[in-house]
């Protein structure tokens, strides 16, 4: 009597359903692991933006202090040296000329020193997944005559 030996074919019937499905599980796990990682990427672009954002505002306000054309101050003028203080708190919400997704407040403080004012512009904000974020930019403006400040750039040699 002779045996018949299984044909490969025989021997291979499922198996190729099971390695099917298989594949089909490592792909949706993949495509689960991307989104994910598509949300961080996008959450943490949102707070670079915002960051950056908040960054531009402690600039600008700290630049509107430097920007004083006169030492003392003078009746009805903000742009003095002696006229730099505390403000009050500031809001700056999303309107039409700032497009931004959330709202800032900025915390401005100086300081006295001898011969100097000390400088902190705060931003804070709440981020998207509601976790409070802040930045903080410290400047020292000194107490020298803007109207000297064209001296700087003139030749000593030239006779005047």
């Amino acid at each position: 009597m002779r045996r018949v030996m299984p044909t490969t074919r025989a021997t291979q019937r499922g198996v190729s359903l099971i390695e099917a499905i298989v594949a089909m599980a490592v792909m949706a796990f993949g495509m689960i692991g991307i989104v994910g990682l598509q949300s961080t990427l996008r959450q943490n672009a949102d707070v670079a933006k915002q960051r950056s954002e908040a960054v531009r505002i402690a600039e600008e306000a700290i630049e509107q202090w430097r920007a004083f054309s006169i030492m003392g101050a003078t009746a009805g003028a903000t742009s003095g040296y002696a006229s730099i203080q505390t403000p009050t708190d500031q809001v700056i919400a999303a309107d039409a000329t700032n497009k931004f997704n959330t709202t800032f407040t900025l915390q401005r403080t100086v300081g006295n020193l001898a011969g100097l004012k000390s400088l902190r512009a705060q931003v804070s904000w709440v981020d998207r997944t509601g976790q409070a974020q802040s930045i903080v930019l410290d400047s020292i403006i000194a107490a020298a005559d803007p109207a000297l400040s064209g001296r700087l750039t003139m030749d000593s040699s030239a006779g005047g």
